[in-house]
């Protein structure tokens, strides 16, 4: 391996781990709840910032197969591809609707849909106990 390539390797490393925290930096500050004008800037910064770790992801991928240092490569790459799935995850969450039903369903909890399931359970048959009740009354005063 020539020490130009290995150069080149080193510095794409180091601008893969700057990017790395660069978008660390700029998805925590979108997590902290901005303004709606802070909102689109950080968007579009974080988009910039996957498109720039997915250009070196794929680079590494091409120096892979032929690098004796693959250790690093593939770290590099694995962590691109985390962030990646971080990015698609917030991409999905900020493009879902607010009254749809993917969206209410993250503030249905199990335990809050069990609790109204046993409300409803409990009111079915309190129903049924006084339709009973009613029907039985019912049978009395006509025999009556």
């Amino acid at each position: 391996m020539s020490n130009k390539k290995q150069g080149e390797i080193d510095k794409t490393l180091k601008k893969v781990k700057e990017g790395l925290n660069e978008f660390t930096d700029i998805y925590k500050k979108l997590c902290a709840n901005p303004t709606s004008q802070q909102k689109d800037k950080l968007d579009c910064d974080l988009k910039r910032e996957i498109k720039k770790l997915q250009r070196f992801r794929e680079q590494i991928k091409n120096w892979l197969p032929n690098e004796r240092e693959k250790d690093k490569l593939n770290e590099a790459k694995r962590n691109i591809e985390t962030q990646m799935e971080i990015y698609k995850n917030y991409e999905k969450a900020s493009k879902t609707k607010a009254y749809s039903k993917e969206k209410l369903s993250q503030f249905a909890t199990p335990d809050a849909k069990s609790t109204t399931c046993i409300w409803v359970r409990k009111n079915i048959e309190e129903l049924k106990a006084q339709i009973d009740k009613l029907e039985s009354d019912n049978l009395k005063r006509k025999k009556d």
